[in-house]
């Protein structure tokens, strides 16, 4: 294995490293509870930022020994293919845990908005029926 080979399985390995604390972090963090909480549900993205940057400057590293290797005609050897591939499959599970917990932030989106039509339908009622006048004032019906 030649000094470019090695530069490429260094990187691939940071990377499936990197993937796997990705997906832990995934494991560890989300939960649906976080998706009821604005701020904990940030904190949680947020958390993600710096495994994700690394990912992806490994991912230029990768993609530029990749490129000077295939223009000097070298092929990956079949350990190289393996290692990429364990990185994508992991990266591939991280993408599975992120659709689920997206599937539960839009569903408690929806809650929160079917909430908000609902209290807003119930306002405009109580404007209509006098409890709550728009000038802030209480009307005395008595009269």
């Amino acid at each position: 294995m030649n000094q470019a080979h090695k530069a490429l399985s260094s990187v691939y390995e940071q990377a499936l490293a990197e993937a796997r604390k990705l997906l832990q972090y995934a494991w560890d963090h989300y939960d649906e509870a976080a998706c009821d909480d604005p701020e904990r549900l940030t904190q949680i993205l947020d958390g993600r930022d710096e495994i994700i940057n690394t990912l992806a400057a490994l991912d230029e590293q990768a993609a530029l020994l990749q490129q000077g290797l295939s223009g000097n005609g070298q092929a990956l050897p079949e350990s190289l293919r393996a290692l990429k591939g364990d990185v994508l499959k992991t990266l591939a599970a991280v993408k599975e845990r992120d659709e689920a917990f997206a599937a539960v932030i839009r569903k408690s989106l929806e809650q929160l908005k079917s909430l908000t039509l609902k209290a807003r339908d119930m306002k405009k009622l109580a404007r209509f029926i006098g409890e709550v006048p728009q000038s802030g004032e209480t009307i005395d019906y008595s009269r």
